[in-house]
């Protein structure tokens, strides 16, 4: 008779037998989708305040702008800073709100510093890599956006040192269509 699949046994055995383990680093890792949103919201929060345009103008300018260029986001090995201010310089443009290198960097600076705080790790996630490299496996991270940003995402949250391999959609100049 053949073993149950899902047998404590059967998993055990499957989990001995492997050597690389991989995971999505976004929302599966940590609660990807709270930073950005969080970030963002900081930063156009901080433009509102500064030039008076109502805070939902600019929410939906930078929906707009992130839509056009999400498509061939992250394929043309910038880093995460240049994309961040080339879409806050967007949404600025499209306000004629002056722009200086100065803004860019400061805007850059609040949303990055934003995102630091907003970074959350899941439960379990250390232990678990931990568990896994005792048993002598390799752990792979997969994601997409700039390597740089993902090196500082997994380095923030406390377990690049758990990490073997970091593959990112940057780093093998791979895009999503659409």
């Amino acid at each position: 008779m053949p073993e149950d699949p899902g047998s404590y046994e059967t998993k055990r055995k499957a989990l001995l037998e492997k050597t690389w383990f991989s995971f999505g680093l976004d929302d599966t890792l940590h609660e990807f989708r709270k930073a950005p949103s969080a970030a963002v919201l900081t930063t156009l929060t901080q433009i509102s305040a500064k030039h008076q345009i109502p805070l939902t103008d600019l929410q939906n300018s930078h929906k707009k702008i992130l839509a056009l260029k999400k498509a061939q986001a992250f394929s043309d090995s910038r880093t995460s800073d240049e994309y961040r201010k080339e879409r806050f310089a967007a949404v600025l443009d499209k306000f004629a709100i002056p722009i200086t290198p100065k803004m860019l960097g400061d805007l850059a600076g609040i949303y990055k510093e934003t995102l630091e705080k907003s970074l959350e790790l899941k439960l379990g996630v250390k232990s678990l890599f931990a568990y896994l490299r005792l048993m002598g496996k390799k752990i792979a991270a997969i994601t997409e956006g700039p390597q740089d940003a993902q090196v500082w995402t997994v380095e923030k949250l406390g377990f690049a040192f758990l990490v073997d391999f970091l593959a990112t959609t940057n780093f093998f100049w791979y895009f999503k269509d659409g």
